[in-house]
């Protein structure tokens, strides 16, 4: 074998042409690159597939070899090259169609041998350059056509190389099946490529180019090269059709087309008027895929889709009796969701696995993620961003669930071990992170299209779990659709109830199809005359009634029979009348189907009986256990049952299965199989008696079990449960106990995702197949299992048996943990369930369990003696302590904590007291036992005790402090968003902003949202909005804010939020507008909470006051006094002590009150005064101006008129200076009041002008209206320009003076944006500088937190897309924007913007814009005005001047720290110069004491062999013989050492003569190995030599001194080596010689590397006598003279490889 001649290289094979002597001619060759038995097995498929074909255009393969080291198919020789390498060069009109002709012959032999090639590509057609014959090689990916059978899709991201000439159905984006019309369209590609030499599509990216080829039309040919005619992009136009059915039908019609444009041609006739396709036939021998009568249904539902496409959320369900195409209905919409850059998931219901549907649910969600990671890196990346943008937590029971999210979470991340406290929270976190994953396609704006098929099969709680995460979802680009079967013979009644739940939006059914349906679909489908095709759909219609199915089953069966058939004469379809007559067909679908099955084999009818038993789907592998049958014999049966069109192969590889089993391997692949259709399946499992279904899911139970890896495997555990509880009589006592376990750990997966139903019964089961004697024998586990079916019982409304399980489980439970455990779940889901006096029974049992005494009612003097011991237990921990504490080491205290924190709010409402002990014995546990999981919540709690209890403000804030800090630093979402809304509400707005606990409880409503908390989610709506309301914030933003409460958390909204929230809105509309009605009887649902009536009423006492109804005043003040023995720490507590004390004041300044009442009166208003003076100290910010109002009115009850005034005025500076708005009204309008009183009307009207301002301004225009009629004043806008223009210059004043001394760049940006984010209204700012063309960032500023970043020259394009286009507007414009509402704005979208106001403004300076000033405000609209437009232009002026400055300083600064940096590297280099001096130096003295002990060893041992000579001592002529040789020796070594110094200085010195020669390297290596070789041998080493590349490339060098380099090198491997050997290698690269010298000695130390060619220098592990440093030095000089370099690596201990590189002259390289 020899001349091989290589043709081409593909990814997985490569093609020669070489001589044969087995075959005595030259043949091709096709070696595959792998040997894997595998390869053999689809090359032996491909052999056989194609060695039979009698096709002159393939290549005939001859045989199957193994040459080099690699199996091949021998093909007979074809003098040719790739098409591909042809269709390079320029060729003719007449050259392509000959060309074009021949591949259509190729496709046309191909089908009418019902060959589908599938993988056609210019690499797999040969062409001579001569003759333009062609020849197809043979391919792995082509199969057999069988209409029965659809082809399977390869996986399009495997096959990158074809990926271009895909057809659209073999991306597996579309529901088209694959058949020879996608030949074609691989053809007309390579067309398209031959003639406009470039691909249609040509995306680099895999996800890209397959989107193309769904969506895109490829550029017109006629643009790309005018010499062709128009005619040809017609035809390949028509090959290149999306559609199928809009291609050639056949090679036929093309191959017709082309011969007569060739005559024509040829003829030299013109192409006009020239029709397409009129010679084209249908081949196809089954029915159209293609949906006919069912128009107008697909255009409803496509119509909604383009609607989700838009954005929405829709809900769509379909109808129909079985077989009446609703799941191909839904499937034909694959095209359009593929062109929307959509995905389309399934979840399938089925008749035997009703128990399974919690992964039914989960599945769809894991492909949509498999989807992603198939698209590639880019994708994943993507993914992994939007991952952490939606904020989705990624715990273990999240990745339990979903495997596949592991790949979109980097590495490093640890998975969160809790999420939550119970099973609703953590079936509601599960529901959360669905949710969160969907948002992130809503994000990208790919619509997700969940399909739910079969629904009939699936039960109420499933149903619910769909509807759930339907209506969960708010994003939009979301559809779900159902399926589900209306059978003739169940009530309609019963499916309308059962999928009544899921049915809430569009809804289509389906009717049975006419006959014009039926003959439009045969029309489509074969040729035949119009009367034949007539006859046809009349007789299949009277059979089916237009039932889809039973007339594709009817038709197929009529095929098979020959009853129609193909006439090849006329070329067209017929049908015999007399047989169909005679055939009597059962006009009954189920029966039709098994007359179908019964003309089976006996053997694949038992198959199919068989398979039915697993479902749907099966697996070859566990049927070829089940049977007694070989696996070619099993496959033979399933081919059967394929060619009937009972079952479809899922998996690609099925095409291989004959050969993968012959090679042995067919186990180790997954091939899979399918039911055609449900009724198919249900008809087979019908078949079998109740005794034979049994005994099948008994005996497919134990294989599935003999294989304990797909035991292990969660989803093959659900098969096995399946199997063996339908079979459970059969089972014996050892399985049983098994399948008891299963059961419980489905249950528990079950009850993981909130398929409460589900799970119980799961733990049923698993509790009816326990034996009788389990509490003795299997008590543990019994113990658990009984606690999980109590507490499903409960969650699904089976009081009564729940009690009886848990009761049971605690009766048997010994330990105290399980006690503890059982007493703890049942804490929870009595309190959960509104019945919290129960759950605290429960509570109180487990602390008898852990032995603490408890009492239900402790009295004062008990809570006294707990504050004590927990003091005493604090009185020398500090906060470093606290939060350092040792962590319990037991798993009952911390389930004692637990039970604790679960009891303490329902607690409150048995006794206070109980609550308090509860709290600080849970604190005081902590800190002798040691910290627990739950040490945030501890800690918490008890600072809320604190204040609440003992109003102790200081230390409250102390241990709510530290409780955030250990929260922060705990794992758990739950701790975190419990700490943070504790802290929020209750503890927070004493010493800080009220800003703070807006954000506390914002973080917390996040994190409780995401836990499924909704009871703390809705009591944060509440706060968030009564916070709000007390800040003063705009009343129509406030509006806004509720609303978007309501509908953000409406799903799961508590009565509390509905009914707070409801009322608030109302009142909002009353205060907005003067013609609003007043309704004073709000409902408040849940009255037996006294905090929820307090929230209520307090803010109805705001209202009162503003609107002056004093009878409702005192009515709500006498509702108040009742609930004011329960008052909380809320933030509105103050609203109520102020507005009780504004009442007081007034009735009291009225005189409108009786003498008990006013003494009742001054002692509230002394305890309200009291009160707001501490609060005042605490935070100044919040209270100090309500302090300075009451005080005001206080002094003016007192008539002290002087006090009065100064506080009046003292508090209307606070509350504006503070931004409180309302606060700032309401004190000019009691100044008003008290000057009025005073009889100074002048100065009570500037008081009152100024307070309808403030009260305006904050958006009360029914108070302002009241104030206006009661002081007789009229409202001018011109006061409101004259104190705005005061306010502005004020704000110009102290804003430029803030920043006018900062010289500082960092410190300037600073004060600029935090004065300006105070000054505009805004939470969050950024300054960006134009540098010459480019948009920099320069800083950050955020209100609400405090923070400034300052970036380092950061490129706008790391920013936010909106905020990109709004800065290059305002720089291309030179103006400013205001955009007051994001969501409604005609700028670019702000869908995901979480700013709902943006500002941004130029700064100009020179008529130059130099920087730009960007301001979000994310929490109301309307936030900016055009006033601070004009103020911050005042103010920019200055920022300019401030900015260039604070540049030239910095220029200066970063000149002067240059130089002290250029400096400070000068001093080191000194500094290290010296010390390498010093260390030179002590070498040379080394150096020298060595040297002139080495001078002088020779010269004396040679003077003592002297003398002893002359003296006679040795006469002996042999000893003097001996002695002179060791002189000689000795002045030899002498000798070249003293050379060895006088290279190096000539060297060093440049002093060195070269003699440079020519010389081959491959006969320098020759030499260096014949010269060492014995040398190492003699040294008990082993040696080798290695010379790769061109021997004739060639050298210019010094031979000696590379000799001496060689030996230097050399020498040292053999001194250093003690065992193992020497390696000598030459290496010829493109330029250079690359010599290398290995050896296994001592090595190098890694410190002695970087000096090991320095003069002089000795390794530290080198003891030799002999070394002087010097040798490599020489080396390193004569290599650097020759233009080398010299290098070494080494391992100590291990050995080392000295290199050198030589340039080469030339290389001479062979043709």
């Amino acid at each position: 074998m020899n001349d091989c001649i290589l043709l081409q290289s593909s990814q997985d094979w490569h093609l020669q042409r070489m001589y044969m002597k087995k075959f005595n001619k030259l043949v091709l060759v096709k070696s595959v690159h792998h040997n894997s038995a595998e390869t053999r097995a689809k090359l032996q498929y491909e052999f056989s597939l194609f060695s039979n074909e009698q096709n002159p255009w393939l290549l005939k393969p001859i045989a199957i070899d193994y040459i080099d080291d690699q199996y091949a198919i021998i093909y007979e020789n074809f003098n040719g090259v790739p098409l591909k390498q042809f269709s390079n060069n320029l060729i003719s009109l007449h050259q392509f169609l000959q060309i074009a002709i021949d591949l259509v012959n190729i496709c046309m032999k191909m089908q009418q041998s019902g060959l589908l090639y599938l993988h056609l590509h210019p690499n797999q057609i040969l062409i001579n350059p001569n003759s333009l014959k062609i020849k197809l090689l043979s391919s792995e990916f082509s199969t057999k056509y069988d209409v029965e059978s659809p082809v399977v899709i390869e996986n399009p991201y495997e096959r990158l190389e074809q990926l271009p000439y895909y057809a659209p159905e073999q991306t597996g984006r579309l529901h088209l099946e694959v058949d020879y019309r996608t030949d074609l369209y691989a053809l007309g590609t390579i067309f398209y490529e031959i003639l406009g030499g470039q691909l249609p599509f040509q995306a680099k990216d895999a996800v890209d180019l397959i989107y193309e080829i769904i969506t895109k039309k490829p550029e017109p040919l006629v643009s790309l090269d005018s010499r062709y005619h128009s005619l040809l992009w017609e035809m390949i136009e028509k090959l290149l059709a999306k559609n199928p059915a809009d291609r050639y039908q056949s090679a036929i019609g093309l191959r017709e087309d082309l011969l007569q444009i060739q005559q024509k041609l040829l003829v030299n006739e013109p192409l006009e008027n020239f029709l397409l396709g009129e010679q084209d036939l249908h081949l196809n021998t089954g029915l159209s895929t293609k949906l006919y009568g069912r128009e107008s249904q697909f255009a409803e539902l496509s119509s909604v889709f383009r609607q989700v496409a838009k954005g929405d959320k829709k809900m769509v369900t379909i109808s129909g009796q079985a077989g009446y195409g609703k799941s191909k209905l839904v499937q034909e919409l694959k095209g359009e969701i593929a062109a929307a850059k959509g995905y389309f998931i399934t979840t399938k219901y089925e008749q035997l696995q009703l128990e399974n549907d919690y992964s039914i649910v989960i599945h769809p969600l894991r492909s949509l993620l498999k989807f992603i990671y198939m698209e590639g890196e880019r994708s994943v990346h993507l993914w992994k961003k939007l991952f952490q943008e939606v904020k989705l937590v990624v715990t273990d029971e999240l990745i339990h669930l979903l495997p596949e999210l592991k790949w979109f979470v980097k590495e490093e991340v640890h998975f969160q071990k809790e999420v939550s406290q119970n099973t609703k929270q953590l079936h509601s976190y599960t529901f959360i992170s669905i949710q969160k994953i969907l948002l992130t396609f809503a994000m990208q704006k790919k619509p997700v299209i969940w399909f739910v098929d079969d629904l009939h099969w699936a039960n109420q709680s499933t149903v619910e779990i769909m509807t759930q995460i339907f209506e969960q979802h708010r994003a939009g680009y979301f559809m779900m659709i159902g399926t589900f079967r209306v059978n003739k013979d169940s009530a309609e009644e019963e499916n309308q109830q059962r999928t009544s739940s899921f049915s809430s939006g569009h809804h289509i059914h389906l009717p049975l199809l006419q006959e014009q349906h039926v003959q439009q679909w045969l029309e489509a489908s074969f040729q035949a005359k119009p009367h034949t095709i007539q006859i046809i759909a009349k007789q299949l219609f009277n059979l089916t009634k237009g039932n889809p199915l039973f007339v594709k089953e009817a038709f197929r069966s009529l095929q098979q029979d020959n009853t129609i058939y193909f006439n090849a004469t006329t070329k067209e379809w017929e049908f015999n009348r007399k047989k169909f007559n005679l055939s009597r067909l059962n006009n009954e679908l189920l029966v039709f189907i098994e007359t179908r099955m019964a003309n089976l084999t006996t053997e694949a009818h038992e198959i199919l009986r068989i398979v039915a038993c697993f479902g749907q789907r099966f697996e070859f592998t566990d049927v070829l256990k089940l049977v007694s049958l070989s696996a070619q014999a099993l496959l033979k049966h399933l081919e059967t049952l394929v060619e009937n069109g009972f079952i479809i192969p899922l998996d690609a590889h099925y095409k291989w299965a004959s050969t993968l089993e012959h090679e042995g391997i067919l186990h180790t692949f997954s091939t899979k199989f399918r039911f055609v259709h449900d009724r198919i399946q249900q008809v087979a499992y019908q078949d079998l008696s109740g005794q034979l279904r049994a005994k099948y899911h008994y005996q497919i139970g134990q294989l599935l079990t003999d294989d304990s890896q797909m035991a292990a495997d969660h989803d093959r555990l659900s098969e096995i449960v399946m199997h063996f509880n339908y079979s459970r009589h059969l089972l014996t006592g050892e399985e049983k106990q098994k399948l008891a376990i299963w059961n419980y750990q489905l249950g528990i997966e079950a009850k993981r995702i909130g398929l409460f139903d589900n799970a119980l019964k799961f733990f049923t089961t698993s509790k009816e197949l326990l034996t009788p004697d389990h509490w003795e024998t299997r008590r543990e586990q019994s113990v658990k299992l009984y606690a999980n079916l109590g507490e499903c019982e409960y969650l699904t409304g089976h009081y009564e048996q729940s009690e009886m399980h848990l009761t049971e489980a605690l009766q048997h439970a010994e330990t105290k943990l399980e006690k503890l455990m059982i007493n703890n779940l049942k804490t929870v889901l009595y309190i959960e369930s509104d019945n919290p006096t129960i759950g605290l029974e429960a509570g109180l049992a487990g602390f008898q369990v852990a032995n603490l005494k408890i009492s239900a009612y402790p009295k004062k003097s008990q809570l006294l003696k707990e504050y004590l011991l927990l003091k005493w237990a604090l009185r020398h921990m500090s906060d470093q302590d606290l939060f350092q504490h040792p962590p319990t080491n037991s798993k009952e205290i911390d389930i004692l904590i637990h039970l604790i924190i679960n009891m303490t709010a329902s607690a409150f409402l048995l006794n206070p007291n109980l609550t308090g002990i509860l709290l600080m014995k849970g604190l005081r546990l902590q800190l002798k036992y040691g910290a627990t999981s739950k040490s945030g919540m501890v800690l918490i709690n008890y600072a809320m005790l604190l204040n609440a209890g003992f109003a102790n403000i200081k230390e409250a804030t102390r241990f709510g402090k530290l409780a955030i800090i250990v929260a922060d630093n705990q794992e758990s979402i739950y701790i975190k968003g419990h700490t943070y809304y504790v802290y929020g509400v209750f503890i927070s707005h004493w010493t800080e902003p009220y800003e703070t606990s807006i954000q506390y409880i914002n973080e917390a409503q996040a994190k409780s949202q995401e836990l499924g908390l909704y009871h703390l989610v809705s009591s944060a709506s509440c706060f968030i909005v009564a916070i709000r309301l007390i800040q003063g914030v705009n009343l129509e933003d406030l509006q806004q804010e509720i609303r978007r409460q309501q509908e953000e958390f409406s799903i799961h909204a508590s009565t509390l939020s509905i009914d707070f929230l409801a009322e608030m809105g109302r009142w909002m509309n009353i205060l907005r507008s003067p013609h609003h009605p007043v309704h004073w009887a709000c409902p408040i649902t849940i009255q037996d909470q006294p905090a929820i009536k307090i929230m209520h009423y307090t803010v109805r006492l705001q209202m009162s006051f503003l609107l002056a109804d004093e009878i409702q005043g005192k009515a709500i003040l006498i509702e108040l006094k009742k609930l004011s023995k329960d008052s909380y720490t809320l933030p509105i507590t103050t609203v109520y002590y102020f507005y009780r004390a504004m009442w007081q004041f007034h009735f009291l300044h009225s005189q409108n009150c009786q003498v008990q009442e006013q003494r009742l009166f001054l002692t509230d208003i002394r305890q309200s005064l009291k009160k707001f003076k501490k609060w005042a100290v605490y935070s100044s910010e919040n209270y100090e101006h309500l302090y300075a109002l009451l005080m005001a009115e206080n002094y003016r009850l007192h008539n002290n008129d002087s006090e009065a005034e100064l506080y009046y005025d003292r508090a209307i500076r606070l509350a504006s200076m503070n931004g409180f708005v309302q606060d700032t009204a309401l004190a000019y309008e009691r100044a008003a009041n008290y000057y009025l009183a005073k009889q100074q009307k002048k100065t009570a009207r500037h008081y009152i002008l100024n307070g309808i301002q403030s009260i305006e301004t904050w958006g009360a225009e029914t108070v302002a209206s009241r104030w206006a009629r009661e002081y007789q004043v009229h409202r001018k806008l011109e006061n409101h320009s004259r104190e705005s223009l005061t306010f502005d210059m004020m704000t110009v004043f102290e804003t430029t003076q803030s920043f006018a001394t900062a010289i500082r760049m960092e410190e300037l940006l600073h004060k600029i944006l935090f004065s300006l984010l105070k000054h505009v209204g805004a939470d969050s700012g950024y300054f960006i500088h134009k540098q010459q063309h480019e948009l920099l960032v320069l800083a950050k500023a955020e209100a609400a937190e405090k923070t400034f970043t300052m970036y380092d020259q950061q490129s706008m394009e790391n920013f936010n897309a909106n905020m990109q286009s709004i800065i290059r507007y305002v720089l291309n414009s030179k103006e400013h924007v205001i955009i007051d509402n994001t969501q409604i704005t005609q700028h670019p979208p702000f869908s995901y913007s979480t700013a709902k106001s943006i500002l941004c403004l130029p700064i100009i300076h020179q008529n130059e814009i130099i920087s730009i000033l960007y301001f979000e405000n994310t929490l109301m609209t309307n936030a900016f005005h055009p006033s601070h437009v004009q103020l911050l232009k005042v103010i920019a002026a200055q920022i300019a001047v401030s900015f260039e400055n604070a540049k030239i300083y910095g220029d200066l600064e970063k000149r002067v720290q240059l130089r002290t940096r250029e400096l400070d590297e000068t001093n080191r280099h000194l500094i290290k110069m010296n010390e390498r001096l010093e260390k030179n130096e002590l070498e040379r003295k080394k150096l020298l004491h060595s040297i002139s002990h080495e001078l002088r060893s020779p010269l004396t041992s040679t003077l003592g062999y002297i003398e002893l000579m002359l003296e006679g001592v040795i006469d002996d002529a042999v000893a003097r013989k001996k002695y002179l040789i060791r002189s000689k020796e000795r002045l030899l070594s002498l000798n070249n050492l003293i050379q060895d110094l006088f290279d190096l200085a000539n060297l060093e010195a440049g002093r060195a003569e070269f003699s440079f020669t020519e010389v081959k390297a491959k006969e320098l290596f020759l030499q260096m190995a014949t010269r060492y070789e014995d040398e190492v041998k003699q040294s008990g080493l082993t040696f080798s030599a290695h010379f790769y590349g061109h021997e004739e490339a060639q050298l210019l060098i010094d031979k000696t001194r590379i000799n001496q380099v060689i030996e230097n090198i050399m020498t040292n491997a053999m001194k250093y080596t003690s065992n193992g050997g020497i390696q000598l290698s030459f290496h010829v690269e493109d330029k250079h010689l690359f010599c290398s010298i290995a050896d296994s000695g001592i090595g190098i130390a890694e410190s002695d590397l970087p000096f090991i060619f320095d003069s002089y220098y000795r390794a530290t592990n080198t003891h030799e006598a002999h070394s002087h440093g010097i040798g490599l030095a020489i080396c390193k000089q004569i290599v650097r003279q020759h233009n080398g370099e010299i290098f070494v690596e080494s391992l100590e201990n291990e050995g080392s490889i000295f290199s050198f590189t030589l340039p080469l002259v030339k290389v001479l390289v062979k043709n």
